[in-house]
């Protein structure tokens, strides 16, 4: 298998020279085919201990070999179109390395650079979103470092800068999971903290699916941290009695729709309606709420 990596990456590496007119491009290109390969052809789900730990030195070398071409270009064209995608690329290795000195640094250069968030993403990254979001990345990878570093008021501050560099996407369902996926980068570093009331005032808001985004991980995490801090029985009699208190709460207006909630630790958490319960009648539609909630993944998992 690791000869056939290697003809590969040598087959990768002399099918990109017919691109020298267009260096950048074609350090781009080098660079982004080493990276796919390390990422996709690598099979780490092997027993043999040596065999891993050869694999786990090529991948490493193969991350390094990309990092490289990526850098000569940031280095060689400032004024690339590539540029920006390089500078990107360059710091998810460094972070992926765990060399996080010098992914701190390059996240750091592109939130003072003049990258566009905005930019519609076509083919230069390892991105997979629909904008560049160069900055809002920065600023969570940059939230990431800290976090691993402890040091959880720094983190909780790159995660504050997101603000002013905010997630850009086109669709509803993917601000639904970033939304999840902020939340728990908030509780992550509160919780480690010892503050309680911000841990659950950020996780309580989205324990129950809205029908938009998966938020597993997120209910995980809850009910770790419930239990941590509750007690597993204390907390199960407790979310046991908050779900008596579910109750209907009219529309504020013509223009909005009635809500459910329920109050657990003395917070008023809403429950989406999903789209299987709508009723006429109010009485069925809140038998078929309790239901909803006996069924999501938070009331399995302290049942």
């Amino acid at each position: 298998m690791r000869y056939l990596i290697l003809i590969y990456i040598v087959f990768v590496l002399q099918s990109c020279k017919a691109q020298d007119n267009d260096e950048d491009i074609a350090l781009f290109s080098k660079g982004i085919a080493l990276y796919e390969l390390q990422s996709d052809g690598f099979d780490l789900n092997i027993d043999n201990d040596s065999t891993f730990k050869q694999i786990i030195k090529l991948r490493k070398n193969v991350l390094n070999k990309s990092h490289g071409y990526f850098s000569e270009l940031i280095k060689k064209y400032p004024k690339s179109k590539l540029y920006f995608y390089a500078l990107n690329n360059k710091a998810q290795i460094e972070y992926e390395l765990e060399e996080y000195d010098s992914a701190r640094d390059t996240y750091i250069e592109i939130i003072n650079s003049k990258a566009n968030d905005k930019e519609s993403y076509s083919s230069g990254g390892f991105m997979g979103e629909s904008y560049t979001n160069y900055k809002n990345r920065a600023c969570i990878q940059l939230a990431n470092i800290e976090h691993e570093n402890k040091n959880f008021k720094e983190a909780i501050k790159y995660l504050d800068l997101t603000n002013k560099y905010p997630y850009q996407h086109f669709c509803g369902n993917a601000y639904a999971s970033r939304d999840i996926y902020m939340a728990q980068q908030y509780a992550k570093n509160y919780s480690a903290l010892g503050d309680t009331e911000k841990t659950l005032n950020y996780l309580l808001p989205y324990v129950f699916p809205d029908g938009l985004a998966d938020n597993t991980e997120l209910v995980n995490f809850t009910v770790e941290f419930l239990k941590k801090i509750y007690g597993t029985e204390n907390i199960k009699r407790m979310f046991a009695a908050a779900k008596q208190t579910l109750k209907y709460k009219e529309p504020k207006n013509k223009k909005s729709y009635g809500q459910y909630a329920i109050t657990f630790l003395d917070k008023e958490i809403i429950v989406p309606v999903p789209y299987s319960v709508y009723a006429e009648d109010l009485n069925n539609e809140m038998k078929e709420m309790s239901k909803a909630i006996d069924n999501s993944l938070i009331s399995q998992q302290l049942e």
